[in-house]
């Protein structure tokens, strides 16, 4: 599965959940029209310089705790783990 985003990874994030949980067996390649330069600039981003390391580890948590379907019946339940993600 290829995912192609033209906004902020945490802007996305609810959206690429539902994909990921749609297909919870699927190799999945994210990219992102915006830099990592972009994202730790943005005041509403939680990511810094690393933002696509940060978000591919999150992801990798994500998938591995999911059961397959469950993020359907909430569209943004992981809504604080981004915050945590920056350290």
């Amino acid at each position: 599965m290829v995912v192609l985003l033209t906004v902020f990874l945490n802007h996305a994030h609810a959206d690429v959940l539902r994909a990921l949980s749609a297909h919870p067996r699927a190799h999945a390649t994210i990219l992102c029209a915006l830099s990592e330069a972009q994202h730790a600039a943005h005041p509403d981003v939680p990511f810094g310089r690393d933002a696509y390391a940060h978000y591919t580890r999150l992801l990798r948590e994500v998938r591995v705790c999911l059961p397959s379907g469950s993020v359907g019946a909430n569209p943004n339940p992981f809504r604080g783990w981004l915050k945590d993600v920056r350290r």
